[in-house]
């Protein structure tokens, strides 16, 4: 019985080391390249790596190579069509060309090459594969993409150092997360037209990059897209832009103005926490403001919030000390806790909306850090800033602690009685834009359900009369 149970101990700790090398192993050579069978009736194999990992001083690739389109074994011929996982991961190559043969890429097949200097990818390749050239970062400087290109996959030159310039051909479509995270000398970055998707931190960290312009069709900017892009002077974002996610410019120190296009509904939290950022441009169709998408926008002077945004969320404007003016359209309904604070500058604040919009009091204990807690304004804020509101509901303000259970606007000092009118001309229009605005015959804005002739603004910008 223990011999029995030796044996079979034995016999399993064989199958396990048979089983191991066999998914190490490569099935075979043929002049200098090593190879997996993919399929023994069509004939097709894939270049693999000699034993993995491929560490210093063991047998590996060297030098400048060419896949072959194809490999003999057996008296057989094999067609290459692709790239195994991991294949030349770690080896001491220069120079790669892939031909128009390989099919398909696996992801890291060149991974961590700090020998690579030069890479050249012929007609017919659609990918770079997920982490395909990530970690070669001391020698890559020279990429060749062709026509053919479709896709870069995420991480697909993470970590890539020396390169300064990236043009990608017409046809490309998507450009995968982190693809470019942390390539610190990319200066330059060409993004054609038929973009229309750029993943999560795809240029972090590229703090030597200075310009970019998002082509028409990108309908999302993700998360951490352009993080700690330092050295970024010029944004153009298109029209096709709907959702800049959290983070998105954020620590691009450089950037000094921001034109948001009118279809983006929302704007990320920290998207724009830009200590240089000094003109914003925000338009209707704007939706959301959230958690501090302007933190620290230490030389922002002023800002208009369009009449479409319902919500700007907590620390949406936290320590933007040079901050002097503020307007706020008619449609909001709520602006979060700190969002104002540490606006030591704040001179004059002016809301359109006919309803007092919810807003945070200072509590009555120190919130600390927890800037999301404090109070909306500060309490200086009550004393020295003036604030405007529609001539009508004034004096829906002054008691909206008892009306509307929000004790903040009651406590300002200053209420100005400027009649507030946004309305310059007013033509004839067709237009089936939404409303955004009504205002009387003053120019006062009034309620959806007032009788009479009134002023109307449209989402779309037009103005126009109609009588109810």
């Amino acid at each position: 019985m223990k011999t029995t149970v030796i044996l079979r101990r034995i016999l399993l700790a064989a199958t396990f080391l048979l089983a191991n090398r066999s998914s190490l192993a490569y099935d075979f050579e043929d002049a200098g390249f090593y190879y997996n069978i993919l399929d023994e009736d069509s004939k097709t194999v894939e270049v693999t790596f000699v034993s993995y990992p491929n560490v210093s001083g063991e047998e590996t690739y060297t030098g400048e190579i060419v896949i072959p389109a194809q490999a003999y074994f057996d008296n057989k011929t094999y067609n290459v069509t692709q790239i195994g996982w991991s294949a030349f991961s770690n080896s001491y190559i220069t120079k790669v060309t892939i031909p128009a043969t390989i099919k398909n890429i696996k992801g890291s097949a060149f991974h961590n090459c700090n020998n690579l200097k030069e890479a050249i990818l012929e007609e017919g390749i659609t990918e770079v594969a997920d982490s395909m050239f990530y970690g070669c970062g001391e020698n890559l400087v020279s990429v060749t993409l062709p026509s053919s290109l479709k896709t870069i996959g995420v991480r697909a030159f993470r970590s890539c150092y020396e390169i300064t310039s990236m043009v990608f051909p017409e046809g490309v479509t998507k450009i995968g997360d982190s693809a470019f995270y942390s390539c610190n000398n990319l200066k330059e970055v060409v993004i054609p037209s038929t973009v229309d998707e750029i993943g999560p931190s795809a240029f972090s960290a590229c703090m030597n990059l200075e310009k970019v312009d998002i082509p028409e069709g990108v309908a999302s900017i993700g998360e951490w897209t352009f993080f700690g892009c330092m050295a970024l002077t010029s944004v153009s974002l298109p029209q096709s832009l709907t959702d800049i996610g959290d983070y998105a410019f954020y620590g691009c120190y450089a950037l000094e103005s921001i034109d948001i296009p009118e279809n983006v509904k929302a704007l990320g939290s920290y998207s724009f926490a830009v200590s240089g950022l000094k003109d914003v441009e925000l338009h209707d169709g704007l939706e959301m403001i959230k958690q501090s998408a302007f933190f620290q926008c230490e030389k922002l002077t002023s800002i208009a919030i369009p009449n479409t945004v319902r919500i700007i969320e907590p620390t949406a404007f936290y320590g933007c000390t040079a901050l002097k003016t503020v307007e706020i359209g008619s449609g909001i309904q709520s602006i979060g806790g700190g969002c104002f604070m540490a606006c030591e500058a704040l001179e004059e604040i002016t809301v359109h909306a006919l309803e007092p919009p919810f807003a945070q009091e200072i509590p009555g204990e120190d919130p600390g850090e927890d800037y999301a807690s404090a109070g909306t304004f500060a309490s200086p804020h009550y004393e020295n800033v003036a604030l405007t509101v529609p001539v009508n509901s004034i004096p829906k303000y002054k008691d909206a602690d008892k009306v509307y259970g929000t004790p903040v606007w009651p406590n300002f000092k200053y209420f100005t009685n400027e009649i507030l009118t946004g309305v310059d001309s007013v033509c004839a229009s067709d237009s089936e834009s939404p409303i955004v605005a009504r205002y009387d015959l003053e120019g006062r804005p009034v309620s959806d359900d007032y009788r009479g002739l009134t002023v109307i603004r449209r989402a779309d910008g037009s103005v126009a009369k109609q009588i109810r």
